[in-house]
């Protein structure tokens, strides 16, 4: 029916029919950092604005769909979704057991007088590689090829990632700085390609009124990933003259396995050409910012960068744990880390789904469980300035289970419900892969700054730390 002959509120009611997946406009705005979200009555369930201005390209580009495959009428079983974001949990092992473990290890190794610094420059260019999402999920967005538009990214990401990993542990065992920084480059270049893909992959199949379901299932997935991780870590620890590196070998075959699953549990739209759009310079560049002309969008964004600069103080608790917690023995050191982190992804993974399902309630929302997790995230960081004071090793590693615990919950319930609001304001679905791919920027820069400001302070003050430190033996 042509809407032209049809007053504004017909328009609009005729626009929700055809594509019910649009969210709906807010009636108020929040200027307020910290209240992620503009909504209706304060409620932080309510869906984002709707843009349809800025969904035209798509449109324009895409082939003819017919409305029932554009929208989504039931909701996707729990066991579907587990297997659509299953690649969630290779890319949440990769990105914690490599800034956390892997980084620290080699940064000793590699650069044995500076290794916060050299800690700091690898988890830089680690968080380099970020910048290819936006890209990747432009591209994406405008594919359209015989096995769908996510697809092909997921599998020329994974293997570029693949090769990456092999360089990595080539340069590893050759104790070359100079060949192992592109390798980490190369490496995380494909896999933030992948997962570019992956963002994209959960709306195409999630309606809103599932977001929060789905968040839960992705938080869920990249905590799994990290328990895998750092469980193998601990277990490598058992054994003396097992070498670091086979956590390399590790990684490439849950690597492969998760993009298998995830590849056959999404049952894409088939294309009968491939089309590829031609993108020119200028429209990959407006990847980058033109999500953020949305104020909406631009909050989330914002608050999410200032949530990873906070946390990234976490990559140099390795170094934590060996000058002030346990000295004597290295087997013991990377043990008694691998147990903490081990502590606090369960923990975080046992409170993120649910997390995810109580932001449906009408009487919870979203903001609600953020603020919670910001105050646990801030008590546990302030519990681990106070290490030093109990007298016995013993009591340290006791107290640091502790509140291994208490910032995983306080992490699980953020990570549980930050998914769901960004796909509640979200200004196109249509154009998923490229917004979530400039929201997840936000983690690139806070998790990037942090950690070089982070080796800087220690390489400056590290000295004059570690008599406060050991004055409290």
């Amino acid at each position: 029916m042509d809407s032209r002959g049809l007053s504004s509120s017909q328009r609009s009611t005729a626009s929700t029919e055809v594509d019910p997946m649009m969210p709906r406009t807010p009636k108020r705005f929040s200027l307020w950092p910290a209240v992620w979200l503009a909504s209706s009555r304060g409620n932080s369930r309510t869906l984002a604005a709707q843009r349809t201005h800025s969904c035209q390209w798509q449109e324009a580009e895409a082939p003819a769909m017919s409305a029932a495959e554009r929208v989504l009428h039931e909701r996707v079983p729990l066991l579907r979704l587990v297997g659509i974001t299953m690649f969630c949990m290779a890319f949440g092992t990769c990105t914690s057991v490599f800034p956390l473990f892997l980084f620290a290890k080699e940064a000793a190794i590699l650069f044995p007088d500076h290794a916060s610094v050299g800690l700091g420059c690898l988890c830089g260019v680690a968080g380099l590689a970020h910048l290819a999402v936006p890209i990747a999920g432009r591209l994406s967005d405008t594919t359209f090829t015989r096995l769908g538009r996510r697809q092909p990214f997921i599998l020329v990401g994974s293997m570029v990632c693949l090769v990456g990993l092999i360089l990595m542990g080539t340069a590893s065992y050759l104790r070359s700085a100079q060949l192992y920084l592109p390798a980490v480059l190369v490496g995380m270049i494909g896999l933030n390609t992948a997962q570019a893909a992956e963002n994209g992959l959960v709306p195409d199949f999630v309606s809103a009124s599932q977001a929060g379901q789905a968040s839960g299932v992705v938080a869920l997935q990249h905590f799994a990933g990290s328990i895998v991780g750092f469980s193998t870590i601990a277990v490598l620890a058992l054994f003396p003259h097992a070498d670091y590196r086979l956590m390399y070998v590790f990684v490439m075959a849950e690597l492969v396995i998760c993009v298998v699953i995830t590849v056959m549990s999404a049952s894409e739209r088939c294309y009968d050409e491939n089309q590829l759009r031609s993108v020119s310079i200028q429209e990959l560049l407006t990847a980058f910012y033109q999500p953020l002309l949305d104020p909406d969008f631009f909050w989330v964004w914002l608050s999410r960068t200032i949530y990873y600069f906070a946390v990234s103080a976490h990559v140099f608790l390795f170094y934590f744990v060996r000058d002030v917690v346990v000295r004597e023995s290295q087997n013991n050191q990377e043990l008694q880390f691998g147990i903490m982190a081990l502590l606090a992804q369960f923990s975080a993974a046992l409170i993120a789904f649910p997390a995810g399902q109580l932001s449906q309630l009408q009487w919870v929302g979203r903001k609600l469980l953020i603020y919670i997790a910001g105050a646990l995230l801030v008590a546990s960081y302030f519990s681990f300035l106070q290490t030093p004071m109990w007298s016995t090793p013993y009591r340290r590693i006791a107290f640091l289970y502790f509140v291994s615990l208490l910032y995983g919950i306080g992490n699980g319930l953020y990570v549980g419900v930050d998914y769901a609001i960004a796909l509640d304001c979200l200004p196109c679905r249509e154009a998923a892969a490229q917004y979530l791919g400039t929201w997840s920027i936000g983690s690139f820069l806070g998790g990037t700054i942090g950690p070089l400001l982070g080796g800087m302070m220690l390489h400056f003050s590290g000295r004059s730390m570690s008599r406060w430190f050991k004055d409290g033996d």
